[in-house]
């Protein structure tokens, strides 16, 4: 539900999203901290999903900033 009313929100401001999403419940915490090893998983995995996609966009912009 969440996914199908915000990624098109978020491609109206022209952002970036990736097709993973982390989503945790309060059990998933103790004290404000990731309690939960399978919230641990799915961060790794959205994390490593992202990275090369955050690279491309940083060498893309450091090209443009360089071309100027």
């Amino acid at each position: 539900m969440i996914d199908h009313q915000l990624r098109p929100l978020f491609s109206f401001f022209q952002a970036r999203t990736l097709p993973v999403g982390v989503y945790a419940s309060e059990r998933d915490f103790d004290a404000y901290a990731v309690a939960s090893d399978a919230l641990h998983e799915r961060i790794a995995l959205a994390v490593s999903r992202a990275l090369p996609s955050l690279h491309f966009a940083v060498s893309a912009d450091e090209s443009t900033t360089l071309a100027v």
